[in-house]
């Protein structure tokens, strides 16, 4: 009877030696192909990377040029209430309900102490006023504060 490790070694040989009665056209072609299918999937995930980077930037730009448009459009006044409060109230601009919802967007106005002052139907609590621009999970948050006074 034959030993274990002689069959394996017997296998082995078989398998090496089937590669070697190809045709030298089928193995160069093996060897092309092989080739081939690296380069056009490294050039496949540099593409999805790039294309992806770029439609995340194209995205922010839009939202941070919308929210520099809504904060000229909206215009705010400093309104005491019944209980002595001093608090900002929207005076004229776009309903935020119309301007958010052609775009399935949410809307909040928030005085940069974190007080709320409006907000589209909907919209979750994006949290505190952190900068002009945040991530906050998969939301991107975007103000437009530019300094003008209120009315």
């Amino acid at each position: 009877m034959a030993s274990l490790g002689s069959s394996i070694r017997s296998a082995a040989r078989d398998t090496s030696s089937a590669y070697k009665r190809l045709p030298i056209r089928w193995r160069l072609a093996g060897g092309s192909a092989a080739l081939t299918l690296v380069i056009l999937c490294g050039f496949a995930a540099i593409v999805g990377v790039l294309t992806t980077q770029q439609i995340q930037r194209d995205f922010s730009r839009e939202v941070s040029d919308a929210a520099t448009q809504l904060s000229q459009e909206v215009k705010l006044r400093l309104v005491t209430r019944s209980d002595g409060v001093t608090v900002p109230r929207k005076v004229s601009g776009p309903s935020l309900n119309d301007y958010s919802g052609s775009q399935n967007a949410a809307v909040r106005i928030i005085t940069p102490s974190g007080d709320f002052v409006m907000g589209s139907r909907g919209a979750p609590n994006f949290g505190p006023f952190i900068a002009r621009r945040a991530n906050v999970g998969t939301i991107i948050a975007t103000s437009a504060i530019d300094g003008r006074k209120m009315m």
